[in-house]
């Protein structure tokens, strides 16, 4: 009898503990997503630049229709388009420090035609443009300016170090990051930092950092940014010394945003931090869902706007947390992984996913408002040009893989906000496929960049 209840008593536990398994893998499997709402730190009356700038909207253009779905039609309008910076129309990554990709109204729409068309090598990371030329590094080590009406090489640089980011240019200034040499993945390598003469390419000062895969990000004399050693710093560009580092809780590939003091980064495991400008304090931490013990890389580079501080995942999931107390608002999840940076444009948010998919979000809710489905897979952050939305596709086939990833060929598409149609595209992508300045949209493809102005 005590035999047979022992027999008993374990097989009581194994299904327990079966069903106690099976719970946790379907909890961790299942969707997690959060709705969110338009009253917690939503800030209505938050205008971005160039949040409602569209000169036009016209479908008149259409080169091909969306393979998409969409569940609403959204009114733009048209303001008095925002005065740009004339000197520096496109000076950092994702645009400005809140890192929205958006323009503020340059009216450059499709069609288009060729200005200029040249090679170059792998470039990872869109260009920036400043004084009439447009600065770029090159994956294998070199820093270089073009003529942006010539598309000339006005000069290049080289480092013999990786790198896997975009300039920022200010007074007259380039800045840049690299990884270590060789491009290899060395976490206790070493980068740099480096200032060039935007005119003559000439070294101003260079600083050896830990490995650097940061776009830099400049506000009041400082540059922001993360290493692999789990740290974020801040450099004066005046002294070329560190005013402080923060550690957190992994190495860094993302790139900051700022707004308001406040500088917002995400981590490799999963940890997203919202620090002080001026001395590195932390003000918040939150991170993203946990699975089987893990969390994934916040890769993209977050946005600011509305109050919120948008960031991407690799888990799939757009996150949406408020921007002054770090409460998660909203989670939802939109594909298989999420390396795009988030675009906002009229309080709608933009990300592309390795599924395919380009997704609108609401900036409030969470709620999908419209899909376009791609070719393949959609790697890099989208760009909003006078009410145009640009990204391309990563062509391949992504063998090995723990999810899902669409493969196909590389395009790069320009979607109408308004219409949801294609209005350009192109046989050649790979990553952030646009940035532009007051005449011009200057386009980089697979192991190309091109100038193209619309036609009149």
């Amino acid at each position: 009898m005590r035999w047979r209840r022992l027999v008993a008593a374990a097989g009581v536990v194994v299904l327990a503990g079966g069903a106690g398994a099976a719970w946790y893998v379907s909890d961790q499997l299942s969707n997690h997503d959060v709705r969110g709402n338009s009253t917690d730190e939503f800030v209505t009356t938050d205008t971005i630049p160039g949040d409602a700038t569209v000169s036009s909207l016209s479908s008149s253009t259409t080169l091909g229709s969306s393979t998409g779905s969409s569940t609403e039609t959204t009114t733009v309008t048209t303001p008095t388009p925002a005065a740009p910076d004339t000197s520096e129309p496109w000076p950092m990554y994702g645009f400005d420090a809140q890192r929205t990709h958006l323009a503020p109204g340059y009216a450059v729409h499709p069609p288009f035609r060729t200005r200029w068309t040249t090679k170059t090598s792998l470039v990872e990371f869109p260009p920036v443009v400043a004084y009439g030329r447009i600065f770029y590094g090159q994956q294998h080590g070199s820093l270089v300016a073009r003529d942006t009406v010539t598309g000339k090489v006005v000069w290049s640089r080289e480092f013999h170090h990786c790198s896997a980011a975009s300039p920022v240019v200010a007074g007259g200034v380039v800045y840049h990051t690299f990884m270590g040499p060789l491009c290899n993945h060395d976490r206790n390598g070493r980068g740099l930092v480096v200032a060039v003469d935007a005119a003559t390419g000439a070294l101003r000062w260079k600083v050896k950092t830990p490995v650097v895969e940061s776009s830099l990000l400049l506000v009041g004399g400082v540059l922001y940014y993360g290493g692999w050693d789990g740290r974020v710093y801040a450099l004066s560009t005046r002294t070329h010394r560190i005013l402080w580092s923060h550690p957190v809780d992994s190495a860094i590939t993302d790139s900051a945003a700022y707004h308001d003091g406040v500088l917002f980064i995400g981590t490799d495991r999963g940890g997203f931090y919202a620090l002080d400008a001026r001395t590195g304090r932390q003000r918040w931490r939150q991170t993203s869902f946990a699975r089987f013990g893990a969390r994934e890389y916040f890769y993209a580079t977050p946005t600011v706007a509305y109050g919120r501080v948008y960031a991407a995942n690799t888990d799939g999931y757009v996150y949406s947390f408020g921007e002054k107390s770090g409460k998660l608002i909203w989670a939802k999840n939109v594909g298989s992984y999420v390396y795009s940076a988030p675009a906002v444009f009229q309080r709608r948010v933009y990300v592309g996913t390795f599924s395919g998919q380009l997704v609108a979000v609401d900036a409030a809710t969470g709620d999908v408002r419209w899909t376009f489905n791609a070719a393949s897979a959609i790697a890099g952050a989208p760009t909003i040009v006078d009410g145009v939305i640009y990204f391309s596709t990563l062509p391949g086939s992504h063998k090995g893989a723990q999810r899902p990833i669409k493969a196909g060929p590389g395009r790069s598409y320009g979607i109408d906000v308004n219409t949801h149609r294609v209005v350009w595209q192109s046989s050649s992508g790979r990553y952030a496929p646009v940035v532009a300045d007051q005449t011009t949209i200057y386009f980089e493809g697979a192991y190309q960049l091109s100038a193209l102005e619309p036609v009149k």
